[in-house]
């Protein structure tokens, strides 16, 4: 992350506070990332999981587990889309490995987002949904401002 990164990336992989046992909902259609979320009703607490997307080629690897690159976006879309109070946010990059997807290689590695408080107002399910389309246009456009691999 750049010197301005103001999200604590220092949420750990391995157990993940406060998201053990939450139940998590698939979303697909993004051409930048899948992605799994929970919204617990007592705390509205919200975390996210992005995976490398399912129809990706291999030249977006280096993009993807780049925290210039999908972490810079996604931090970017966090502090316009949901509140620029950091202390709100954790994130981390989890490092999977590669394996083969056929004769492709598949990043397992994946991002965690944890958002303290947003799910306890409004439509939280439709707020998710319409930060993944934000995240998801971000992406892109800081994919296109990096220039091809």
């Amino acid at each position: 992350m750049s010197e301005e990164a103001r999200i604590d990336w220092s949420f750990t992989s391995g157990h993940v506070d406060g998201v053990k046992g939450h139940d998590f909902h698939q979303e697909s259609g993004y051409t930048t990332f899948d992605v799994e979320y929970s919204i617990c009703p007592l705390t509205g607490l919200l975390c996210f999981h992005f995976f490398f997307p399912e129809d990706a080629t291999q030249d977006y690897l280096p993009f993807w587990g780049s925290a210039a690159g999908f972490g810079a976006a996604l931090e970017k879309s966090v502090l316009s889309y949901w509140d620029p109070d950091t202390s709100r946010f954790a994130a981390a990059w989890v490092d999977g490995g590669v394996v083969m997807r056929g004769e492709e290689p598949q990043d397992q590695g994946s991002w965690w987002l944890r958002a303290s408080g947003f799910g306890l107002s409004g439509n939280p399910v439709a707020r998710c949904q319409r930060f993944f389309e934000v995240l998801d246009a971000a992406v892109d456009q800081q994919r296109a401002q990096a220039g091809p691999h």
